[in-house]
C-alpha cells in the first residue's frame, strides 16, 4: 500500500512567531531559517506519531480487497495514519480495465482505533490483478485550524526548533548534545502510532 498526498495542509500547526516567542528571538533575520527548520519538525512530529496534523487530503493505493475478515470480525482496509476525518471516494479498476467507483452505501468508516479503517459490506466487486488496482480518497488531520493539534506535539515541535537554533552549530558539527529528550519526546508518547506500509 502508498499513499501520495493529493491537497496538502493550509498552514502549520505551529507558527514562526510561536517559535521565536518561545526562543526569546526577537530579529527577523532569520525567519526563512526558522521555517525550514519549523517544516522539518512537523514532518518528524508526523513521522514519529503516524498522525496527520492538520486537514490534508490523501489517495492511498491497495493492490486488493481485504481477503478475509480482520481482528474485528469485519472486511476492512487499514488506513496507512490517523486520524481520519472522512472517506471521498472509493475507487478501483475491474477486470476489463475500467476504472468505477464503489457506491458509498457499500462502506464506511471506522475512526475510533488507533489505525482507521475503511470498512466493507457486502460482497465486493472484482478488480483488475494489477498493482494499485483501488484508490481510496480520504481526508486526514485534527483539523484545519494549530488550535485543533493536541497541545503535547505542538510543544514538541516549538522544543525542536528552538533547541536547533540554540544548538545550531554544535548539530552542524554533529557534536553530541545532551538535550531533555527523555521530557521532550516523552510528549509525543500519547500520539504514537505504528505507520503501515
Amino acid at each position: 500500500m502508498n499513499s501520495l498526498l493529493v491537497t496538502p495542509p493550509a498552514k502549520r500547526p505551529v507558527s514562526v512567531g510561536e517559535v521565536k516567542a518561545h526562543a526569546r528571538i526577537e530579529t527577523e533575520l532569520e525567519e526563512a531559517l526558522l521555517y525550514g527548520w519549523l517544516v522539518e519538525a512537523v514532518d518528524r512530529a508526523e513521522a514519529e506519531t503516524g498522525r496527520r496534523l492538520i486537514t490534508q487530503t490523501w489517495d492511498s493505493y491497495y493492490d486488493a480487497w481485504p481477503a478475509c475478515a480482520d481482528a474485528f470480525g469485519e472486511v476492512a482496509l487499514a488506513l496507512p495514519f490517523s486520524p481520519a476525518k472522512s472517506i471521498g471516494s472509493v475507487k478501483y479498476v475491474d477486470p476489463a480495465a475500467a476504472l468505477q467507483t464503489l457506491d458509498p452505501a457499500r462502506y464506511r468508516l471506522d475512526a475510533v482505533p488507533l489505525r482507521p479503517r475503511l470498512v466493507f459490506n457486502g460482497t465486493l466487486p472484482a478488480t483488475a490483478s494489477r498493482q494499485s488496482a483501488i484508490v481510496v480518497r480520504w481526508v486526514a488531520g485534527y483539523g484545519d485550524n494549530p488550535a485543533d493539534v493536541p497541545e503535547a506535539i505542538r510543544q514538541w515541535i516549538i522544543v525542536q526548533v528552538a533547541t536547533r537554533d540554540q544548538f545550531r552549530e554544535a548539530l552542524a558539527d554533529r557534536a553530541v548534545v545532551e538535550l531533555p529528550r527523555p521530557f521532550v519526546d516523552g510528549l509525543l508518547d500519547p500520539y504514537r502510532v505504528p505507520v503501515l506500509g
